[in-house]
């Protein structure tokens, strides 16, 4: 086995104590348990394809793909289209919530006009 690189280094560091953050929030309970695993995958693999670029490629051919880096970019391409739907759909949900919260209030809140002040219903005269 070659040494490892600093980049690889750092990579792998860096991907492994976020895979402990999120085992830490994960077992706190301040995160759920699927979005927890998931992200404690994602940190993982991400950390053994650091380590081992060469395990990317042989996936990537099993694929059908060329390279191991084009396979992690096509990867990264689809989370972030799926993230951003769930975002995006997240919104829409919260801009429906508050629409239907302020229409609740403002019914709730609403009060009949009274006529017992006669000075506010009559036009200035000029």
């Amino acid at each position: 086995m070659m040494g490892l690189n600093i980049f690889q280094i750092l990579g792998i560091s860096l991907a492994l104590c976020i895979a402990v953050v999120v085992s830490v929030a994960l077992l706190r309970r301040r995160i759920g348990r699927g979005p927890g695993v998931f992200w404690l995958v994602v940190w993982l693999l991400a950390a053994v394809a650091i380590a081992a670029p060469g395990l990317t490629s042989v996936v990537a051919r099993f694929l059908g793909i060329s390279r191991g880096a084009d396979l992690v970019f096509y990867l990264a391409i689809l989370a972030m289209m799926v993230g951003f739907f769930l975002t995006y759909a997240r919104l829409r949900r919260l801009e429906a919530s508050l629409t239907e919260l302020t229409r609740y209030q403002a019914l709730r809140d609403a009060r009949l006009p009274t006529t017992t002040d006669e000075s506010a219903e009559t036009p200035p005269t000029s």
